[in-house]
Parts: structure tokens; C-alpha cells; sequence
């Protein structure tokens, strides 16, 4: 675009692996990074849907320049931003139980190419305008494969722990349980902050 500045996910203290990840912006000529996403406390949601990696997030310039668009991570999933390059205003553009990965805006920068996937569907591609309108999708890899299994459905559960933070948790339960008939219960249990269960498909359980 305009090419006067430079946009990049950085943090601000070495060596400090918890710490949260930071959309930032620097004048092409160099000088003081710009802060504009510290105040919402929320990491940079990773580009790849199998990589954990926020090195891989993309920042994408809006049309005019005036915003930057990306994803961020939020109670088991994400949603899709836009950021406003002068005051840090954060609009959300959607988001939901679902995690929404590889954001590309089409050459023209009217409309976003993104995958999308929750815990019962892999992920596909999908494309909507930028400025708000019916999504359409775009690929059906998995139709074939969700066509021939059953899957369970999570319930999210959200209890709070004895400093009073709440903390989710997704509750797999059996394939056409009996009424009445008590199951064992496996325990799966992953920390953060870097990474995180929750709304999308996990081959691993």
C-alpha cells in the first residue's frame, strides 16, 4: 500500500515466553514501535490451524490503509479484527465457536478468503465480504469423510477456579449413551497461554 509503515506481531520483554503478543507498527524510516493491541490483553491467533505458532500470524492492511486485520485468540476460539493504525480501536468484524485461520484479502480488498472449522467440522475455506454480507463457502474437502463417521458434539463448561478467573472446559461425551448408565471420565488436560483446547477439530482426542 502506501508503504510508510511496517506492520509485525513483536512482543516487549526478551526472554519471556508468557508474555502476550502485541500487534505493532513502525514508521518504514525506522524510530519507536507503536503499541496498538497491548490494551485488550488477548494473543495474536496463530495463521496456521496446525502449526501453535504466532510467528506465523498475518497482518493484513485494510484497503485504505487505515487498519490492520487479524485474528485474535478468545476463550477457546477466535475472531477476526480490524485495528485502527493511528488510535488502536479494535472493531470486531465476526467470530464465534469456531476458529478462523489463514485471513487473505482478495486482490481487490473488498472481500476475505479465510479457512474455518469448529469440533464436529474440519477445515474449509470461505469467503465474505469485508465490509459485512452473506458468506459463501468455497471448498467441501471433508463432506466425503463427515458423510460416513458420528461424531460427539462438546459442551462447553465454564467454571471459575479459587482466585474467581473462569476457566473453560469441553465435556466430549459418549457415542448414544444409555440413559441411566454411568461412564468413565478420561481427563485431558493442556495450560496455556500460548495454545489452547476448545471450538475446533482436534484429531488427537
Amino acid at each position: 500500500h502506501r508503504g510508510d509503515k511496517l506492520a509485525f506481531v513483536g512482543q516487549l520483554r526478551v526472554n519471556d515466553f508468557y508474555q502476550v503478543t502485541r500487534v505493532m507498527t513502525v514508521a518504514a524510516e525506522g524510530g519507536t514501535p507503536c503499541d496498538l493491541s497491548g490494551h485488550l490483553d488477548n494473543w495474536i491467533a496463530a495463521d496456521s490451524l496446525n502449526v501453535s505458532s504466532v510467528n506465523l500470524a498475518r497482518l493484513n492492511f485494510s484497503p485504505d490503509d487505515s487498519a490492520l486485520i487479524t485474528t485474535f485468540d478468545r476463550r477457546g476460539a477466535n475472531y477476526l479484527a480490524s485495528i485502527d493504525l493511528v488510535r488502536g480501536d479494535v472493531k470486531e468484524l465476526f467470530g464465534g465457536a469456531a476458529l478462523i485461520g489463514l485471513p487473505r484479502l482478495t486482490p481487490d480488498g473488498q472481500r476475505l478468503v479465510y479457512a474455518q472449522e469448529d469440533a464436529t467440522h474440519p477445515p474449509e475455506l470461505f469467503i465474505r465480504p469485508l465490509a459485512g454480507g452473506e458468506t459463501r463457502r468455497l471448498s467441501h474437502w471433508h463432506d466425503g469423510l463427515l458423510a460416513e463417521v458420528k461424531l460427539s458434539t462438546p459442551q462447553k463448561l465454564t467454571v471459575k477456579n479459587a482466585a474467581g478467573d473462569s476457566v473453560e472446559s469441553w465435556l466430549y461425551p459418549p457415542l448414544d449413551p444409555e440413559p441411566g448408565k454411568k461412564y468413565p471420565l478420561v481427563l485431558y488436560i493442556h495450560g496455556g497461554p500460548q495454545g489452547f483446547d476448545g471450538d475446533y477439530f482436534d484429531v488427537g482426542l
